[in-house]
């Protein structure tokens, strides 16, 4: 009986790590397709975040995530409308201090981007 109970609950220690792994996979697929859509308007709006500088901070970081300018633009505004939109629900839901979620999470989705790409260029070491 204890062979078949072993034999039946033995599990791969690494196979949690692997489901993790791909469901991160699969959100960053999902945000990124949506980052393609508001590329466009992401390029338009690139406050602290020019599109040679974009380029430069994506050549000197190594592009672990393998954005294009265009896609790193339009997910700054996707994150932008999920903040703004995680806050309208916490003001509806009535969470202390909402009313400044509204305002600091559209802030903080537009510059989360631009501060760890920003961070990962300061963590590698210089090529130049």
């Amino acid at each position: 009986m204890l062979d078949h109970v072993s034999d039946v609950t033995d599990t791969d220690p690494f196979e949690k790590r692997e489901k993790k792994k791909n469901r991160r996979a699969e959100l960053f697929q999902f945000m990124t397709k949506y980052a393609d859509e508001f590329s466009d308007l992401g390029q338009r709006i690139n406050f602290f975040s020019e599109n040679f500088m974009v380029e430069e901070w994506l050549r000197k970081s190594g592009n672990p995530l393998k954005l294009t300018v265009a896609r790193f633009q339009g997910l700054k505004i996707f994150l932008l409308i999920i903040g703004f939109i995680s806050g309208v629900l916490a003001v509806l839901i009535g969470l202390p201090f909402s009313q400044y979620m509204l305002v600091f999470n559209p802030v903080l989705g537009y510059f989360l981007p631009i501060i760890l790409i920003r961070r990962e260029v300061k963590k590698t070491p210089a090529s130049d």
